[in-house]
């Protein structure tokens, strides 16, 4: 029997999960700041220390000749994935194929750089700056907040902010505000 990605279910041992969209709700805290900032900016990409660092190493790991596939961002007709592509797909289909990974940027009006006081020596203000230029975006930065993640080691875990899935049991979408909810496996 194929198990599908959310049919995360505890056997024997108890899951604790934290009721989060996704990582940028780890970022900002909570999935109410998580909510406050999509429902302010609908249209926003946010961006982190690790979000930037990623394509960098991918990057780096492509020069020394690993295949790997560099985000839409660093992809061009002169890029080496590009020529991978025409090589295994065809001249048309490798440029359909970077027009399609190149629209992602299309549903976006902002970018917005979570920040913390540990980063900054990185100085990802400025290159999230650049991003949003080079796309048209209007930038901003907002505090992050990794109270979330600290929440989630230390306990205790309310349920408005955590789901503890019972042994026997897996995790389902709950389509409201609590984000996910536990069933019989």
């Amino acid at each position: 029997m194929q198990q599908h990605p959310q049919d995360l279910r505890a056997p024997h041992t108890r899951l604790i999960i934290p009721r989060a969209h996704d990582c940028i709700t780890f970022f900002l805290g909570s999935k109410e700041r998580y909510q406050q900032c999509f429902s302010a900016r609908p249209g926003t990409y946010y961006f982190t220390s690790g979000w930037l660092e990623v394509p960098k190493r991918r990057a780096a790991e492509a020069s020394a000749g690993h295949g790997t596939f560099l985000p839409a961002r660093t992809l061009s007709v002169a890029s080496e994935e590009y020529q991978r592509w025409v090589e295994k797909f065809g001249e048309d289909q490798a440029r359909y194929l970077l027009e399609v990974m190149g629209d992602w940027a299309n549903h976006y009006t902002h970018g917005t750089l979570i920040d913390f006081d540990f980063t900054r020596p990185l100085d990802c203000q400025a290159e999230v700056q650049r991003i949003c230029r080079e796309k048209g975006w209007q930038f901003e930065a907002l505090p992050g907040d990794l109270g979330l993640l600290q929440r989630w080691l230390d306990g205790p875990w309310p349920d408005e902010q955590f789901l503890i899935v019972a042994p026997g049991q897996k995790v389902v979408p709950s389509f409201d505000d609590q984000i996910i909810t536990s069933a019989p496996a």
